[in-house]
Order: structure tokens, then C-alpha cells, then sequence
């Protein structure tokens, strides 16, 4: 799997979203908080002797109130296993530099030769610096909210198909991977149609082919729902979901 790295050359304009193997992402520039969170992160790497092939940030929130505390979630993909302790000692005692950081956590996981680290916490940033340095946040798909991440498998698709189809009551009922294909199985109540935003939010999974669906309705207000995705690209989901990467 290639990582896509955002490089601009020349004086051509950066293009404001981008899309790597690992989903879709905002370029945020002139940002302090989120600079020095990220640059902190790749210090501690830097210092622990891994190898950084990318720093995202998943999701971040500013408390309105206190402007200077962070809560924020990030996910590193490096050439080797992070110490779940070295790491977390090493970046409390950096970030020591630009303020604090509280309620921190780890998790990891290891995909083909690519380790994911997935790191939250709130930090707060006393001293901000400016900074030019762009940030990748991610653009979820459709019906994932930033807060909720991670998700395990089954919540995220429920999620996804309930409130694209504004129909609190789905269930899903069955998911299933035979690479490259998924195939979900669920039951809504009160479903009329299908709209653009339910075919909008599941492609963000494929990567090329076409999204087939199957509703039959069973009874007056029951819909059952079958869908394929013929090259289901297993790698947009694991910022969503980190370490709980289980399918059936």
C-alpha cells in the first residue's frame, strides 16, 4: 500500500482536500494548535528512532470557553511498533514546552508492513506559535461524526446507513469480507428511497467499482437491504475504526 504525501511544486496552488489508500483528507494550514500537536508527535517518533510515513489528524475540538485546550485524535503510520509507555513519557515530557496534555491514550495496529498508532488526548497549548506547515484532518464519510471514532465495524455501517437513510431503526443484520469484496446485509423500517447521500457515503470505500444494492421490502414498513462492494478498500476504514479491525 502507498501512502500519498501532499506535495506542492513550483507555484502551482495546493489543492485544498486530498485522497490517499487511507480516505480523504482536508489540508489545514496557518493552524498553531494543530501544528504543534503534529510536530510533537513526529519529534517523539523522530527521537524514538522510527521511521514516519505520515501523521493524520482524525478529529479535533476546541472548547469554547478555554480556547487554548485541544481535544484531539491523530494516527501515525510508521516502519515499526511504538512503546505504548516510551512514547506517552516522551511526548508528556515535550509537549511540557508548549503547555500540558491529560487523559492521553494509545492503541495500535499492524497492517501488511505498516504499523498504525493511534493516539488521543487534550491538550493545552499555552504558548502557540504560527505556522505554515499543512495538516491532514479527515473528511469522514457521510453519517461518521469525528467524536464517536473509533468505531468497531458493525457501528460504523450502522451508523453510515442509518442516518443517510435518516432511519434510526436499521439494524445490521450480517457483514461479511472475502477480499476484495464486503457484503452487508441489514433491515430499515420507514426507507422510501435511496438517496444520493447513502451511494455518496458507502463509496467512499471502493475504490473503483460500482456500489450494487438490493432493497426488498417484506412488508409494509420493513425494507431488507443488501449491499456489495466489489473492491472494498480495506485501508479507508482503519482510521475509522483502529485496533478494532475484526470482520467476519
Amino acid at each position: 500500500m502507498k501512502l500519498g504525501l501532499f506535495r506542492k511544486t513550483g507555484d502551482e496552488e495546493p489543492n485544498l482536500t486530498v485522497r490517499d489508500e487511507l480516505g480523504e483528507w482536508l489540508l489545514v494550514r496557518r493552524n498553531p494548535f494543530l501544528s504543534q500537536i503534529c510536530g510533537a508527535v513526529n519529534s517523539v517518533t523522530s527521537k524514538i528512532g522510527l521511521k514516519r510515513y505520515g501523521t493524520y489528524v482524525l478529529y479535533y475540538k476546541g472548547e469554547t470557553e478555554l480556547r487554548n485546550l485541544i481535544s484531539a485524535k491523530l494516527m501515525l503510520v510508521t516502519n515499526a511498533k511504538v512503546d505504548e509507555y516510551k512514547f506517552l513519557e516522551k511526548l508528556h515530557t515535550h509537549f511540557k514546552r508548549y503547555g500540558d496534555l491529560f487523559n492521553s491514550n494509545l492503541s495500535s495496529l499492524k497492517m501488511s508492513s505498516f504499523f498504525y498508532t493511534f493516539v488521543s488526548g487534550d491538550f493545552v497549548i499555552k504558548n502557540a506559535k504560527r505556522s505554515n506547515v499543512s495538516v491532514k484532518l479527515l473528511l469522514p464519510p457521510l453519517g461518521v461524526r469525528g467524536e464517536e471514532i473509533p468505531y468497531d465495524m458493525n457501528s460504523l455501517f450502522t451508523s453510515i446507513i442509518r442516518r443517510t437513510l435518516n432511519s434510526p431503526s436499521c439494524v445490521l443484520q450480517n457483514i461479511s469480507f472475502s477480499p476484495p469484496q464486503l457484503g452487508i446485509a441489514a433491515s430499515c423500517s420507514r426507507v422510501e428511497d435511496v438517496p444520493d447521500s447513502f451511494k455518496i457515503a458507502l463509496a467512499y470505500f471502493e475504490s473503483d467499482s460500482e456500489l450494487k444494492m438490493e432493497f426488498k421490502r417484506v412488508s409494509a414498513r420493513q425494507v431488507e437491504i443488501n449491499l456489495l462492494m466489489n473492491d472494498f478498500n480495506l485501508a479507508s476504514v482503519i482510521p475509522l475504526v483502529w485496533d478494532k479491525l475484526l470482520i467476519a
